[in-house]
């Protein structure tokens, strides 16, 4: 069931595939027995595992095996829904210790935020 706070939808969510650090197929559960699976957009900027710069491109490794293993947590996680466009969503996700995949991203150097172009 889902909660609202401040606008935010929250529920919980299954963790079906990272495709990369920051684009993750999750499974909500919308409550009464209904799921959707979708996927998540994270609002960050994350090295790419297909850059032609070697650097980058093991850089982007490193994130990816980053949000692979945190996906990996036993126990619950929580989506945090900001936007929805059809079936892809923006937001966060939450795992068991209540730790943001966005912060740790973030925290760990794994990421940046997401660079905004202004006309």
């Amino acid at each position: 069931m889902s909660e609202i706070t401040d606008g935010l939808r929250i529920y919980p969510t299954n963790i079906i595939h990272v495709h990369s650090p920051n684009e993750l197929d999750l499974g909500i559960n919308l409550g009464f027995g209904i799921t959707i699976q979708t996927r998540l957009l994270l609002d960050l900027d994350c090295p790419s595992i297909l850059a032609d710069d070697p650097t980058e491109h093991a850089a982007g490794h490193a994130a990816h095996q980053f949000a692979t293993d945190w996906a990996k947590e036993e126990g619950q996680f929580i989506v945090q829904i900001f936007r929805e466009n059809n079936r892809t969503i923006t937001g966060d996700i939450f795992n068991p210790a209540s730790d943001s995949l966005t912060s740790d991203l973030l925290n760990t150097g794994h990421a940046e935020p997401t660079r905004t172009i202004t006309p």
